[in-house]
């Protein structure tokens, strides 16, 4: 997670404009020519719904990492993950607080998810 503010802000548009792309895979759904965009639509936001959790999890480790070894080099991506999916379980599991974890974590994971899609598919342009 680069920028957790822009992860954020798209996260947020995502969680608002899910409505909407429920009802456009549903339309989707109805013509014989769109099943296939509506099962990459409905894949995508599962995908998405399902590690959104390990993408905050693993920034929430490197940030946590990275305070502790006071920026001397940037720690490993698996222990990274690691301890911050397992710090992320926990506070998921506390009792009446932790859904506001979960919103959280779906925000800005989700919002990491699309970003790290859009940067892989977008063209690359050669700096001359």
């Amino acid at each position: 997670m680069v920028n957790p503010g822009f992860s954020a802000l798209t996260g947020g548009i995502a969680l608002l404009a899910s409505p909407l792309v429920l009802f456009i895979v549903i339309l989707l759904f109805a013509s014989v020519v769109g099943i296939g965009a509506g099962l990459f639509v409905s894949a995508l936001y599962l995908t998405g719904i399902l590690f959104s959790i390990a993408y905050a999890g693993t920034a929430m480790g490197r940030w946590i990492l990275s305070a502790a070894r006071k920026g001397k080099e940037e720690p490993h991506i698996i222990i990274s993950m690691l301890l911050g999916v397992f710090i992320a379980l926990v506070l998921c599991r506390i009792p009446y607080v932790g859904w506001l974890f979960r919103i959280g974590a779906f925000i800005f994971g989700f919002g990491a998810f699309l970003i790290s899609i859009w940067l892989e598919i977008k063209p690359r342009t050669e700096r001359s």
